[in-house]
C-alpha cells in the first residue's frame, strides 16, 4: 500500500473519533 493511503485512512479514523471527542 502507498503511504498516502495509510494517511487517508488515519485521517478518516481521526475524523470519525473527532466527532465523538471534539
Amino acid at each position: 500500500m502507498y503511504p498516502d493511503n495509510n494517511i487517508f485512512s488515519y485521517l478518516k479514523w481521526r475524523g470519525e473519533f473527532s466527532s465523538l471527542y471534539p
